[in-house]
Order: C-alpha cells, then structure tokens, then sequence
C-alpha cells in the first residue's frame, strides 16, 4: 500500500501526507477510508464494489461511514480520490480492477431475478466469453504476481567446489 495504515491517526504514521494538498482537509477516517478502497494491494481490493465501503467502514467502526464523509466533504472527497489515483498509476492493475469490476457486475446480474432484457443480453454474452475472461484474468494476475515479486540475488561462494573438478 502507499500509505501505512494502522491503529494510530494516520498522520502520526505517514508524516509527509499533508505535503499533497488534497489531502490536508480530510479527518483520519476519510483518508483511511479513501486509501483502503482505492489501494490495488489494499486488503479489500478484491472486495465486491458493492459492499466494499460497508466493510470499510464497519472495520474502521463506522457504520455509516461513506454518507456521512461525502456529506462533510463534498467536493474534497472526490478531489483527494483523484489524487491518490494518479499517485498510483499501474497500466496492469487498472486492466486487473477492471476485470474484477466485470466480473462482479455480472455475478451481481446472475443473482438478479427479474432482469431486463438488455441484462439478460449482457450476462449471455459474457457468460459465452467467460471462460476467456477468466483466462485473460489469471494470465494478468501472473504477470503483476511476477512482476511485483522481488527476486532474491544470486549468492555466489568463495569455497572452492567437488562438483567443479
């Protein structure tokens, strides 16, 4: 994640937050709030949108969080979520959020009962591709997984060796 997220007042823990503009009028919660919705390895980045601020803010123990913080702040809300997007630019992980948001849109109209016919168009024509998708998906995942995964240095030994003679 970009910004350490703990117990504590999240200033106290990233010190150098109020040096982006956008994020000088907002409380504690709001940025947390903000920074874990938002975050591509936040650990409620695979939450359904759906349901993701719910689970935020139940964690952060406020239940009817996401209102009550868009009321306060209006504008500067949505100014420091456009902020710490462009503060994370990732090509691949965009494509990722976007697969995921795919997905969860067509499981949400699966589960519907009275769909209108251009849903029921929508989720034929992405069931008929999902195996695809699904595919595209995981090939996605390898790459960030390889990419972001630090490769340990090659050790070399100063011992001479059975195996070289």
């Amino acid at each position: 994640m970009h910004f350490k997220i703990s117990e504590k007042d999240i200033r106290e823990d990233n010190n150098s937050i109020d040096s982006i503009p956008e994020f000088r009028p907002l409380e504690d919660m709001a940025l947390k709030a903000i920074f874990l919705y938002y975050d591509y390895d936040s650990p409620f980045s695979q939450t359904y949108q759906k349901s993701r601020w719910d689970k935020i803010f139940k964690t952060l123990g406020k239940e009817d969080g996401l209102t009550a913080m868009q009321k306060k702040y209006k504008k500067k809300w949505d100014a420091a979520v456009e902020m710490f997007n462009s503060l994370q630019v990732d090509v691949e992980k965009d494509m990722l959020v976007s697969y995921n948001d795919l997905l969860a849109s067509w499981i949400e109209l699966m589960k519907k009962k009275d769909k209108s016919d251009k849903e029921n168009d929508f989720c034929l024509k992405l069931t008929k591709e999902m195996q695809n998708i699904i595919r595209d998906k995981r090939e996605l995942e390898k790459l960030i997984h390889k990419r972001d995964t630090p490769v340990a240095p090659e050790v070399k030994s100063t011992q001479p060796s059975i195996i070289d003679d």
